[in-house]
């Protein structure tokens, strides 16, 4: 697999991170999925090294029923 690795700021949630990296927050299971070393909090603290899967663009196909109604 593929990933990054990205350091976390105190107070970071999981949601941005996917938001940042992905533009879907849909796919935060696979953050957490991919960080089982990490708890699975609502914020994380500072220094924390998280892995960013890179998703193949083919298996991220966003559907426009997952977006909310002012963006699709």
């Amino acid at each position: 697999m593929k990933a990054l690795i990205h350091i976390t700021r105190d107070g970071e949630r999981w949601d941005a991170i996917a938001w940042r990296y992905w533009r879907d927050v849909a796919e935060l299971p696979r953050l957490l999925t991919a960080n089982p070393h990490l708890a699975a909090r609502p914020t994380l603290p500072s220094g924390q090294r998280v892995v960013v899967p890179i998703i193949d663009r083919r298996e991220a196909v966003v559907s426009t029923a997952r977006l909310p109604p002012w963006r699709r």
